[in-house]
């Protein structure tokens, strides 16, 4: 389930993209222009789109001013442009839940959040249909700037052309495929791994991957309930879901922060613990390892601590797949 819903945000980018395509073409008629030949207007006059916020304005600023220079209705043109980039935006709040605490884990929230935003880019595109019967273009001019890009799309789409766009495309999808859910440490080799009579915490990130998808969980490299504590220290994390079971994997760059999230974690499933409730839930095990475990609400709740190292979970009571996957991952003995 947490990567059908990944899948389902991430797709709605292109899909905004293409429910507000007609807002852009309404663009270009107003300003007599195919698409190419605002492309091709517009090289060296619009900078490259980057992330910087001053960047993005400028890039907007220069956009407008290219249209407006030939636009038969500069008023509308601008309301247009406005009311384009505006309707990017649903498309980015599809992934506003992942960075909730606790969001993640209850995935009809989600999943709700995201059909709700799908169905918006379904009102955008049907707005196109009724905003065409209202501002029709002259006849003459329409038939010919649509003669124009037709001849252009040949031009430009070609079948080599095509082929190559359909390969890149092919390439980002399965990129973000791997990312999603944690392959990308697939391609490092295993490290040989050498055991005391007691053998330590699993470190590596692929070896703690590779044992929670053993144990059946779904793993995801992106959503987790407290990837926002000590964010600039955090080097992975790693999520993992199992019907009602949750597990989550930190690694930091020091033991100090990790102990840090630890005690942070611990506090905030009990607020109102005391010294002295806080040494009954908590105990040291083999390792150097802390285990803190809580039962309330007929759910149970784990924190562990190894040098750098944090693991949340929480399991329905009674449910032993988080215990048998922390013997696992070798925090708790047999």
């Amino acid at each position: 389930m947490a990567f059908v819903l990944e899948s389902f945000s991430f797709l709605l980018i292109p899909w905004y993209l293409y429910c507000t395509a007609w807002i852009g073409r309404e663009l270009f008629a107003l300003s007599g222009m195919t698409f190419w030949e605002f492309v091709q207007k517009g090289q060296g006059r619009v900078p490259m789109s980057t992330s910087h916020h001053r960047s993005r304005s400028r890039r907007n600023r220069a956009v407008l001013a290219l249209l407006m220079e030939t636009s038969s209705d500069p008023e509308e043109t601008q309301r247009l442009f406005r009311r384009y980039c505006y309707s990017t935006l649903p498309a980015f709040l599809a992934f506003v839940p992942s960075l909730i605490p606790g969001m993640w884990g209850n995935w009809q929230v989600f999943l709700v959040w995201d059909v709700v935003l799908f169905l918006v880019g379904l009102v955008i595109k049907a707005q196109g249909r009724g905003y065409r019967r209202k501002h029709r273009l002259d006849p003459l001019q329409e038939e010919k700037l649509e003669a124009r890009q037709r001849r252009q799309n040949k031009t430009f789409f070609t079948g080599k052309s095509l082929v190559v766009y359909g390969l890149v495309g092919l390439f980002f999808l399965v990129m973000f495929v791997v990312i999603v859910t944690g392959g990308g440490q697939v391609f490092k080799m295993q490290p040989v791994r050498w055991y005391t009579s007691v053998q330590e915490p699993m470190q590596k990130l692929y070896d703690v991957q590779m044992t929670m998808t053993d144990a059946g969980f779904e793993t995801s490299s992106l959503f987790t309930t407290y990837g926002g504590y000590q964010w600039e220290e955090l080097e992975n994390k790693l999520s993992g879901f199992k019907g009602d079971n949750s597990f989550e994997y930190y690694q930091y760059t020091g033991g100090a922060v990790a102990e840090q999230v630890y005690n942070q974690i611990c506090y905030n499933i009990n607020p109102e613990m005391e010294s002295q409730q806080w040494n009954e839930l908590s105990q040291s095990l083999p390792n150097d390892v802390e285990m803190f475990t809580l039962t309330r609400n007929h759910t149970n709740y784990y924190v562990l601590w190894w040098k750098n190292t944090v693991v949340y979970a929480y399991a329905p009571e009674g449910s032993e797949e988080i215990t048998d996957l922390l013997v696992e991952l070798h925090y708790i003995q047999e």
